[in-house]
C-alpha cells in the first residue's frame, strides 16, 4: 500500500483482469500521501515548488498526531477544520488507527511551538465506501477547538469555485523533495495549483480517476502536495475568503511531469459530511477496533443459504465478500461493507444513481459501466449492515439478489 496504488474498490476487479490481458498497459504508481504508508519502495519525487504560508492565513489547518508522540516527530497527515468539533481528512489517514492513536493539532503554525492546542479525538468514520474511491473521512474532537478557524466547504450552491483552471492552494508540513528525501518542515508550507479538468487527468491515469476527485498541478510538473501532506485542504477563492474544494488524496510520485494531484472532491461528499454535522447521522459507536475495521458479522439471515466455498469468504480493503450468487439474470458478488445506520442516498456518487424499492425495500442502484463494460451495484441495508451487490452484467441481476435477501 505504500506506493501502488491500492486496487480494492469492487467495480475496478473487472477492470484489472482487462487490462492486465493486455502486456502493452502499464500502470503509473501512485503514492498516497501520507507519511504512515511511505518507505517499502523507493518513490520518485521532482519539485513541490512549496514554499512557506504566511502564519494565521490557513487558520483551518490541522495536523493528525500519533498519540505520545511530539508534534514534529508524529505528525502523519493534514485535516481542515469545518466545524468547532469536526476534522475533515483522508480516509487513508484512518487506516489501522483507533481514535485513542490520534491527536488533532489546530491553530498551530510551527509544529514544535506550544502555540494552538492539542485535542483528543473519540471516533474516526471512514467514507464507508472507501477503497479505490472515496478517500475522505471524518474525525470528532472529545471537545470543541477554540484554536483555528473552520473552514466553509465548497456545495452544490457554489460548485463553479473548483472549475478548471482555478488556481488552488494546499498547505501541509509535508515531505519537500527538493530540500532532501528527508526534509519534512517544521513550519506550515503551500502551494498554489492549478485545478485541471477530467479529461485532462484521465490522460495521465485513465480511469483511476472520475468525477469524485479533482486533480490540480502542472503538466510540465514543480508544484504538488507530498508524503505527510495527505487529508490536508485544497481551497480555492470564494471572493475575498477561500472555501475547501479538495482533500489531499494521492499522486504518481511527486512533483513531476504529467502526474497531477489527485484530491477528494467535496462537493461529492457534501451530504454525508452534512449528515454528521447537523446530528441526522449518529457517530459509530466508541470500541477499540481500527476505523478501516469492520464490525463483528453477528448476521441474523442464515448464513446456510451462502454458498459453502470458503473461497469466497475473504476481506480486502473494501469489505468481506460473502458469496456469488446466480440469480435469473446472471451472477453477482455479494460484499459486507459493515454497519450502517445512515440514509443510503447519502451514499450516491454515480450520476445514474437512483433509490430503487424491492419487496419494501429501498435498493440504491448505480450504473458505472465504462469502456470496459458494464458494471452495476446495488447498496441494501439488512440488519443494520450495509451490503453491496454487484453485477458486470445487468441492473436486474442485481435487483433480483436484493429480493432474494429481502425474503430470505
Amino acid at each position: 500500500t505504500n506506493s501502488i496504488k491500492q486496487y480494492s474498490l469492487l467495480f475496478f476487479l473487472t477492470a484489472i483482469l482487462l487490462v492486465a490481458s493486455l502486456s502493452a498497459q502499464a500502470t503509473p504508481k501512485a503514492t498516497p500521501h501520507n507519511i504512515r504508508q511511505t518507505g517499502e519502495e523507493a518513490l520518485e519525487f521532482g519539485v513541490t515548488g512549496k514554499t512557506e504560508a504566511t502564519p494565521g492565513q490557513q487558520p483551518w489547518m490541522v495536523a493528525l498526531v500519533e498519540d505520545g508522540m511530539s508534534a514534529k516527530e508524529g505528525q502523519f497527515c493534514g485535516g481542515a477544520l469545518i466545524a468547532p468539533q469536526w476534522v475533515l481528512t483522508a480516509a487513508h489517514c484512518l487506516e489501522d488507527m483507533t481514535a485513542d492513536q490520534v491527536d488533532v493539532i489546530a491553530g498551530r503554525y510551527q509544529l514544535s511551538s506550544q502555540q494552538g492546542e492539542r485535542l483528543d479525538a473519540d471516533a474516526l468514520i471512514p467514507h464507508p465506501q472507501y477503497g479505490d474511491f472515496n478517500d475522505i473521512g471524518l474525525i470528532h474532537l472529545a471537545q470543541p477547538a477554540t484554536s483555528g478557524q473552520p473552514v466553509p466547504l465548497v456545495t452544490a450552491v457554489n460548485e463553479q469555485l473548483d472549475d478548471p483552471p482555478t488556481v488552488a492552494r494546499v498547505t501541509g508540513w509535508g515531505l519537500i523533495p527538493e530540500k532532501g528525501e528527508e526534509f519534512f518542515p517544521d513550519k506550515l508550507h503551500e502551494v498554489n495549483v492549478p485545478i485541471v479538468s477530467l479529461s485532462q487527468c484521465r490522460a495521465a491515469y485513465g480511469s483511476d480517476v472520475n468525477g469524485s476527485v479533482i486533480c490540480a498541478g502542472l503538466e510540465e510538473g514543480g508544484a504538488d502536495a507530498c508524503n505527510g501532506d495527505s487529508g490536508g485542504p485544497l481551497v480555492v477563492p470564494d471572493g475575498r475568503n477561500w472555501a475547501l474544494a479538495g482533500i489531499v488524496s494521492w499522486g504518481d510520485g511527486c512533483g513531476l511531469p504529467n502526474s497531477y494531484g489527485v484530491y477528494t472532491r467535496v462537493e461529492s461528499y457534501a451530504d454525508w459530511i452534512k449528515g454528521y454535522l447537523n446530528d441526522e447521522t449518529s457517530l459509530p459507536p466508541a470500541n477499540d477496533a481500527p476505523a478501516d475495521e469492520a464490525a463483528p458479522t453477528d448476521h441474523t439471515w442464515d448464513d446456510d443459504s451462502f454458498a459453502e466455498d470458503d473461497g469466497y469468504e475473504y476481506e480486502d480493503d473494501y469489505g468481506r465478500l460473502l458469496d456469488s450468487w446466480e440469480t435469473a439474470a446472471g451472477f453477482v458478488d455479494i460484499y459486507d461493507l459493515g454497519a450502517f445506520s445512515g440514509n443510503l442516498a447519502e451514499l450516491a456518487l454515480a450520476d445514474t444513481a437512483e433509490i430503487v424499492t424491492v419487496a419494501g425495500a429501498d435498493v440504491l442502484l448505480e450504473d458505472w459501466s465504462d469502456g470496459f463494460g458494464p458494471f452495476f451495484t446495488g447498496l441494501i441495508i439488512v440488519d443494520d449492515r450495509l451490503l453491496e451487490i454487484s453485477s458486470d452484467i445487468s441492473p436486474d441481476a442485481v435487483l433480483d439478489a436484493a429480493e432474494m435477501l429481502i425474503n430470505q
